[in-house]
């Protein structure tokens, strides 16, 4: 067993540091050189992948293990999508282990519908799925969620698991919140609200049409990207709120103009769609808020990360909201 341990090290810093695992053979080449005894059937990256499995087992065992043991828990939920681009639910579970406060990832639940009983359906089976007890009274304590509407402390799905766990103390991350605040300042005005009504307008052109994306994509990679990453445009709060979205626009803008342009001169209903997208893509003042509001996120940036740490002073707020206030002046004038 012992001569086992060098090659579960060599995988678990192979995982661990994210590289390849071809890399596993030239570890243990370079763990030969220093006189370890390595059998040739384990170098490879199969033997690697196997090794890490167990390694994942095992942690994954023991981090369950204390789960279960600690006196109370809270949950932590946050959607996002797998490498195949299918909706998931994050969940992690903040824990008790030895007065110590640990918070790790469990579980990628696969998502099937984006309804408020969809999210609760996907947790609820991989809370069991785990054999996570969260319906014992008083141990699941407090719910921690993102800004969006389905996961949000205002939303269904809150009040669906105090069907289950009355007591639950719902928290909602204070970066959203503030961000949920500017969306709502900024959805007042009218210009912002018509710039972003204008760019959703151009994306669902051509999400609609996997001609016209494969068309787009020829030209402007970024920019298809982008629009396949924002697939469900009603689930995104403020579109133009996607600071790497709007680079990609203005970066990649005259490709949308001239593909516009290219269809609306082909005729037909498609092509008066197009003609009047080019006209609102071709208008200035879209060009130019764009940038605007490129400005305006630069500032509000730094505040929403300080707000993200574990753990803030109250006078680093404080000093972040003075330095965004000062920026938002320059910025006015």
């Amino acid at each position: 067993m012992a001569n086992m341990e060098p090659l579960f090290s060599a995988a678990y810093s192979i995982v661990y540091d994210s590289r390849p695992l071809n890399d596993f053979e030239k570890m243990l080449q370079l763990l030969q050189s220093t006189g370890t005894m390595i059998l040739g059937k384990y170098q490879n990256r199969t033997a690697c992948t196997r090794f890490t499995r167990y390694i994942s087992e095992t942690l994954k065992k023991e981090i369950l293990r204390d789960i279960r043991g600690s006196p109370c828990v809270s949950l932590l939920l946050d959607s996002c999508q797998d490498n195949s681009n299918q909706d998931c639910v994050g969940i992690y579970i903040s824990y008790l282990k030895q007065l110590e406060l640990k918070e790790p990832y469990i579980i990628l639940g696969p998502l099937y519908s984006e309804t408020v009983d969809g999210y609760f359906e996907t947790i609820v089976a991989a809370l069991d799925e785990l054999d996570i007890p969260f319906r014992k009274p008083g141990w699941v304590v407090g719910l921690g969620t993102n800004g969006y509407t389905m996961l949000s402390c205002k939303g269904g799905l809150m009040e669906k698991f105090r069907e289950t766990i009355p007591q639950l103390l719902p928290v909602c991350c204070v970066a959203h919140q503030l961000h949920m605040a500017m969306v709502e300042a900024c959805g007042r005005i009218d210009l912002v609200k018509k710039c972003d009504r204008h760019i959703q307008t151009i994306f669902r052109f051509y999400q609609t049409s996997n001609k016209r994306l494969s068309e787009l994509q020829e030209s402007a990679v970024p920019l298809e990207q982008e629009i396949g990453w924002l697939k469900d445009l009603n689930a995104v709060h403020w579109v133009a709120s996607k600071r790497r979205m709007l680079n990609t626009l203005l970066v990649c803008w005259p490709v949308p103009v001239w593909h516009l342009q290219m269809v609306a001169e082909a005729g037909g209903q498609v092509g008066l769609r197009a003609q009047g997208l080019l006209k609102l893509t071709k208008g200035f003042h879209l060009v130019k808020l764009c940038h605007f509001l490129l400005d305006f996120l630069s500032i509000y940036r730094p505040l929403a990360e300080v707000c993200q740490k574990e753990m803030v002073l109250i006078r680093e707020v404080n000093a972040e909201l003075a330095r965004a206030y000062v920026g938002l002046e320059t910025l006015r004038h």
